[in-house]
């Protein structure tokens, strides 16, 4: 398991987005379930699990407590990866200082019908942030400029389809 920063140097106030990956090395992974543990004074803006490997979460991540983000899943027919999104987490800057953002309390079940724990390696990333930073380039943030098609809802019905019933 191991967090990725989309900027190390972060300005004071400014959003920042921290990824966590799966490297299953060459193994195949069918659940996981850990803990991401960051600044207590920080603000978790948003968690986003879309595109994540996880098919069924059992435990959606979420904020356990403050400074601290739970999260388990399971992976139908097991995953096999070396950089696999879990998921994300968009948090704010509210002080000056150097942090970190921790993987811990993990596991991993191997996909072999015996729920067997595979070995597991948690890192962390550091960052710093600052008020002499200039603002990041929130690349994580996603704008849909893109407008919606024309749709119409239509009732009808056919003699040929659903007995003749409407649809």
């Amino acid at each position: 398991f191991f967090p990725e920063l989309n900027t190390a140097s972060i300005p004071t106030g400014e959003r920042f987005e921290a990824v966590l990956f799966l490297d299953t090395h060459h193994e195949s992974i069918n659940a996981v379930r850990g803990e991401i543990s960051y600044p207590f004074d920080f603000r978790v803006e948003e968690i986003r699990n879309g595109n994540s490997l996880v098919n069924f979460w059992v435990e959606l991540p979420h904020v356990a407590a403050a400074g601290r983000i739970s999260f388990s899943g399971i992976f139908a027919g097991g995953m096999d990866t070396q950089k696999g999104k879990l998921f994300s987490v968009i948090f704010q800057a509210t002080h000056e200082g150097n942090g970190s953002i921790a993987i811990g309390n993990t596991q991993a079940l191997l996909n072999d019908g015996s729920g067997t724990s595979a070995s597991s390696v948690n890192s962390s990333v550091a960052f710093s942030v600052s008020d002499t930073f200039p603002p990041a380039q929130n690349s994580f943030l996603e704008s849909d400029e893109v407008a919606p098609e024309e749709f119409i809802p239509a009732i009808s019905r056919d003699q040929n389809i659903f007995n003749n019933e409407y649809f």
